[in-house]
C-alpha cells in the first residue's frame, strides 16, 4: 500500500471493530465512539507515515494493552487477535476467537491512558533480496484518546475492574461456543468472588474454560476431556504449584469428593491426579464428615492424612501420613471430638478469608497451625474460654496468673514432652509413647496414655512415662507401661495399671492405687492411702503371687493395704497402719508406731 488513505482506512477499521467485537454505538459506547477510536488510531498512523516516508507500504498494525491485543490487516480489512498467544493461549489452537466488548474496553483504556503498545507492519525491500519482507516497527502515540470521545460514563464506571471473555468457535462462520477464556484485571480470589457464577455455568456447559488473572501466573484451565479420548475427566490445570489458587476452586465445589465414580474430578499441578477428598467444598460446610470418613474403607486413609496433617483435600497417588487415626479405639472421645472441631474450624478459617470467631483456641505443635481469635497485629486475643493443644514432640506453657481457662492437651504416638508452669487446671492425655509430663499448681487430670478402655491400651514394659505434678489436687491415671509419678502438695488420686510403676509423694493427702505389677511407693509426708493390689476402689485384687511391691515410708500418716503379691514395707518414721494381705511380706521398721 504505497498511498495511505486515512478516511478509507478509518472506515474499514471502524467496521472491523463493530464486526469483531459484536458492538454498536449508542449503548455503553456513545454515538460516534467507535468512529472516534478508529480515527484516533488512523490519525496516529498517518502522522507516523508523514513523518517517515510517504511511500511507506503499510500492511497492518497491532495494538496491545493489559495483556491482550488485536492485529488489523489493512488489505483484508478485518481484525484478528494477536498472534503471540497472550489472549489465545490455553484454548484449542484450531478454534476461532471471538472477544467481547470488555476486550475492546481494555484496548480503549490503553489508548486513553497512553499505556497501549503500538506496532506497524510494513513491506521493506532489503538490499540483495528479491522479494520484500514484512518488518515490524514500534512507535508511541503522541496524543491520548479522550474518555469523553468513547462514552458518556466516567472513567471508573466505564473501565472499572474489567474482565474480558473470548469465545472460541469452530470457525469464523460458526456461532456455537465450544470454549471460553476469561482475562480478568484482578487477583484470582477477587475474580472468582465476583464472577464465579458465570465461570461455573461455563464449566458445566463448555468443553474448556480458561481463566487468566493478574496473579494466576498463566492460564488456569478447566478441561471437560483433557486427553480428548472420550473420557470425561473434569480436569483443573494450574500453571504453577500454587495451592492457594487451588483452594479458591476447591471451596466452591459442590461436593466433598466424587461419590460418582463415572464423573471424577482431577487436579493437575505438576501432574494430573484424581481428587479423592475435598473438605473445603461448600466453604467447609462438610468438614465435620471427616469422622465418618475415618470408617469408610474407600476414604479412611485420605481422612487419616487430612485429620493428622490438617489439610483439606487429598489427591490419588499422593504420599499420605497414616501413622495416626488408623485405630480409633486408642483415642478418647474427648480427643477425637476436639480434633474434629479443630479441623472444621481451620477449614472454615481457610475458606472464608481468614474469619475466625471462635472463643476456643486450638494449636497443633507439629504443623504450627492454629485457630482462635486474633487481633489486628496477629497476636492471640486473651478472650478464649479454653485451649486445646495437640502435641507431637514437645510443648511448654508458662503463665504467671490464673486465667480460669480449660486447658486440654492431647499427645500422639511419639515420645512427647509436656511442660506446664501454670495456675489453671490442665487436662492431659499424653497418648502412646514414652512421655514426660510436668504440671503447675492447678488441679490437673493426667492420663499417661488416654481415657480409653483397658483393652485398647497398647503400652507395655517398653514404654516409660514420667509425671511430675505440681501442688494442686491432681488425678493421675497410668497406663500398662511403666509409670514414674511424683506429686507435691494437694489431694492427689493416683491410679496405675499392670506395669512396674513407681510413685513418689512429697506431701498432701494421697490416694494411691497401684494395680498389678511389681510397684514401688515412696512417701515423704502427708496422709497417704496406699493400695498395692488394685487400680481403683471397686476392683478386685490385681496382683499375683509373683508381684513384688515395695513401700518406703519416710514420715507422715500412712495406711497400706496389700494383697496376693509380696509386700516389702520399709518404715522410717510416722504413724502407720498396714494390712499387707496374704503374700510373703516383709516389714522393716526403724522408728514406728503401728496402730
Amino acid at each position: 500500500m504505497t498511498e495511505f488513505n486515512k478516511e478509507q482506512e478509518t472506515q474499514k477499521f471502524k467496521t472491523a471493530i463493530t464486526d469483531f467485537f459484536g458492538i454498536t454505538e449508542g449503548g455503553e459506547i456513545k454515538a460516534g465512539g467507535i468512529t472516534a477510536t478508529a480515527k484516533h488510531v488512523m490519525n496516529a498512523i498517518f502522522e507516523f507515515v508523514q513523518a517517515s516516508a510517504k511511500d511507506m507500504d503499510i500492511t497492518g498494525f497491532e495494538i496491545s494493552s493489559a495483556g491482550i491485543g488485536i492485529t488489523f490487516d489493512l488489505a483484508k480489512g478485518y481484525i484478528e487477535t494477536t498472534l503471540d498467544g497472550r489472549d489465545r493461549s490455553g484454548a484449542s489452537p484450531e478454534l476461532y476467537a471471538r472477544p467481547d466488548i470488555h476486550f475492546f474496553k481494555l484496548l480503549a483504556k490503553g489508548l486513553v491512558t497512553g499505556t497501549a503498545d503500538f506496532f506497524i507492519d510494513k513491506k521493506v525491500k532489503l538490499a540483495g533480496e528479491k522479494l520484500p519482507k514484512i518488518v515490524r516497527t514500534q512507535f508511541s502515540f503522541l496524543k491520548n484518546l479522550s474518555i469523553s470521545q468513547i462514552t458518556s460514563k466516567t472513567f471508573d464506571t466505564f473501565f472499572g475492574s474489567q474482565y474480558v471473555t473470548i469465545d472460541f468457535t469452530k470457525d469464523r462462520k460458526s456461532s456455537e461456543v465450544l470454549e471460553r477464556k476469561y482475562i480478568i484485571q484482578d487477583n484470582l480470589k477477587q475474580s472468582l468472588k465476583h464472577y464465579w457464577s458465570d465461570i461455573k455455568s461455563d464449566i458445566n456447559s463448555l468443553e474448556r474454560v480458561i481463566i487468566k488473572t493478574d496473579d494466576s501466573g498463566g492460564n488456569i484451565i478447566y478441561y471437560e476431556d483433557m486427553e480428548k479420548d472420550g473420557n470425561l475427566d473434569n480436569t483443573y490445570e494450574f500453571p504453577t504449584n500454587n495451592k492457594t489458587h487451588l483452594l479458591e476452586f476447591l471451596k466452591r465445589f459442590d461436593v466433598g469428593y466424587e461419590r460418582d465414580e463415572k464423573n471424577p474430578v482431577h487436579i493437575k499441578l505438576s501432574s494430573k491426579k484424581q481428587l479423592i477428598t475435598n473438605y473445603y467444598a461448600n466453604y467447609g460446610a462438610g468438614a465435620s464428615q471427616i469422622m465418618g470418613d475415618l470408617t469408610n474403607e474407600k476414604l479412611k486413609h485420605s481422612a487419616q492424612h487430612c485429620l493428622k496433617e490438617l489439610v483439606g483435600y487429598t489427591l490419588l497417588g499422593n504420599e499420605l501420613n497414616l501413622i495416626e487415626y488408623e485405630d480409633l479405639d486408642i483415642y478418647s472421645n474427648k480427643h477425637l471430638d476436639a480434633r474434629v472441631n479443630f479441623f472444621s474450624n481451620l477449614i472454615t478459617k481457610e475458606t472464608k478469608y481468614g474469619e475466625d470467631k471462635t472463643h476456643t483456641y486450638y494449636l497443633d505443635t507439629k504443623t504450627n497451625k492454629h485457630t482462635g481469635r486474633l487481633n489486628s497485629g496477629g497476636d492471640l486475643l486473651r478472650v478464649y474460654n479454653s485451649m486445646n493443644i495437640f502435641v507431637d514432640g514437645s510443648y511448654s506453657l508458662s503463665q504467671n496468673q490464673k486465667n480460669n481457662r480449660k486447658i486440654n492437651i492431647f499427645g500422639y504416638s511419639g515420645n512427647d514432652s509436656i511442660s506446664l508452669n501454670i495456675k489453671d487446671n490442665a487436662y492431659i492425655e499424653a497418648g502412646l509413647g514414652s512421655d514426660t509430663i510436668t504440671t503447675g499448681s492447678g488441679n490437673d487430670t493426667i492420663y499417661t496414655n488416654a481415657d480409653i478402655d483397658d483393652r485398647f491400651d497398647n503400652e507395655d514394659k517398653n514404654t516409660t512415662n514420667t509425671v511430675n505434678s505440681g501442688a494442686g489436687d491432681d488425678t493421675i491415671y497410668g497406663s500398662k507401661g511403666i509409670d514414674i509419678i511424683t506429686t507435691k502438695k494437694g489431694t492427689n488420686h493416683i491410679y496405675t495399671k499392670s506395669g512396674d510403676d513407681e510413685v513418689n509423694v512429697e506431701d498432701g493427702k494421697n490416694y494411691i492405687y497401684l494395680g498389678s505389677g511389681s510397684d514401688k511407693v515412696n512417701t515423704n509426708n502427708g496422709t497417704n492411702y496406699i493400695y498395692t493390689e488394685i487400680n481403683n476402689t471397686n476392683e478386685n485384687d490385681q496382683d499375683t503371687k509373683d508381684d513384688i511391691n515395695t513401700v518406703v515410708i519416710t514420715t507422715g500418716q500412712n495406711y497400706i493395704y496389700g494383697g496376693k503379691g509380696v509386700e516389702n514395707l520399709h518404715i522410717l518414721e510416722g504413724v502407720n497402719n498396714a494390712n499387707l494381705g496374704n503374700g510373703k511380706n516383709t516389714v522393716d521398721i526403724k522408728m514406728e508406731q503401728i496402730l
